[in-house]
């Protein structure tokens, strides 16, 4: 991304809880999973993704077709910056009558696949996002035998900021370095509304 030498570029690490940071003015955008969920808040969808089962190429399940208890009866690191052992992974496992074991939470896909590298277990992460770390520590995936909602890559912004020239052109240009990003991973699909 160029940077044009009167712009300043924070990145801040999401908060255990929600914030009202676009709100408030503390933050200008919001780059998550999630779009806003109040008037006040406008939302545009970069990209969704697909969720894969990563692990060492030496697990059992590599190179396998992966089959809901074979996954359930894994042991798992979740992904979560609140530390939570349980996510709709776990509501679609119960829908099969199946539990997991989660040894371990991880605050992000990154963290998650590090533990993943140097242990026996598997995580769920997104494909697009998490590719090029999956590659790059060796791991193998293989697609979640579950049918759970695809990941949304989101951009948020206060609805005050929509007419703003600045803020409009740091908008547009986050959104296009976004696509740019995803749009030659896997398992992506773009903003039909793009």
């Amino acid at each position: 991304m160029a940077l044009r030498t009167n712009v300043r570029i924070r990145f801040l690490a999401e908060t255990s809880t929600d914030t009202e940071g676009l709100r408030t003015g503390r933050t200008d955008i919001e780059i998550g999973s999630t779009a806003g969920t109040t008037a006040d808040v406008e939302s545009r969808t970069i990209a969704t993704s697909s969720f894969v089962v990563a692990m060492r190429s030496d697990h059992p399940l590599a190179g396998e077709p992966v089959t809901a208890a074979a996954y359930a009866a894994a042991t798992h690191v979740n992904v979560s910056r609140r530390g939570r052992l349980a996510d709709p992974v776990d509501d679609a496992l119960r829908e099969l009558n199946l539990v997991r074991t989660v040894r371990a939470t991880a605050p992000t896909s990154t963290a998650a696949l590090r533990i993943v590298h140097t242990t026996g277990c598997v995580t769920t992460v997104p494909e697009w996002f998490c590719q090029q770390d999956i590659d790059a520590l060796g791991l193998t995936t293989a697609p979640l035998p579950l049918a759970i909602p695809e990941l949304s890559l989101t951009v948020s912004w206060h609805a005050r900021n929509s007419g703003d020239a600045a803020h409009s052109w740091m908008r547009d240009t986050t959104v296009a370095e976004l696509r740019a990003l995803v749009s030659d991973q896997p398992g992506h699909a773009g903003d039909p509304h793009a």
